[in-house]
This record gives C-alpha cells, sequence and structure tokens, in this order.
C-alpha cells in the first residue's frame, strides 16, 4: 500500500527478536485455545492443523503460516489483528 506507515508500536514484528515475536503469538494461540477450554487434540481435529505443529507454533519454536494462523484465528473466532497486536483491543 503506496504510503502506508507503520509506527513505533506495529514495528515489533519486524525489528524485534524474531524467537520473540514467535512466542508472543504462540502464547497469545494458546491463549486463545484455552479461554475456549480445547485441548490440542481437539483443535488439531476441528483445524486439522497437526497437533504436533500446533504444539510448536505454541510454544514459540516455529512461526505459523499464514494459512494456519488464518484457520486457527476463523476456529477461535478471533481476529488476526487481536492475536498480532492484543494491546491494540
Amino acid at each position: 500500500v503506496g504510503n502506508m506507515r507503520i509506527t513505533d508500536d506495529e514495528a515489533f514484528i519486524i525489528k524485534d527478536d524474531p524467537f520473540t515475536n514467535r512466542r508472543r503469538l504462540g502464547g497469545m494461540l494458546k491463549a486463545a485455545r484455552k479461554e475456549r477450554d480445547l485441548s490440542p487434540a481437539d483443535v488439531s481435529r476441528g483445524t486439522g492443523v497437526n497437533h504436533s505443529m500446533l504444539s510448536r507454533i505454541e510454544n514459540g519454536r516455529v512461526p505459523p503460516s499464514l494459512r494456519v494462523l488464518a484457520t486457527l484465528s476463523r476456529y477461535y473466532g478471533v481476529s488476526i489483528d487481536s492475536l498480532v497486536f492484543p494491546e491494540q483491543k
């Protein structure tokens, strides 16, 4: 988008340590799952996301692909924005 500007608050995804971003996003996904009283197996069955991949994402070992992130956010009924930028609710 031509003149779109990213604020300092939004730039964490770009400038911060990638490991920190993965852990933060994974923690948000885990919290969304637990708020709905779902087990990882429930989510895996409901979304098709492999159970071990879900665990690695929630624990910050790997970042989710955009497709997996979109799938999980739809399943939990939350926006991707609320997962990536929780402080802007």
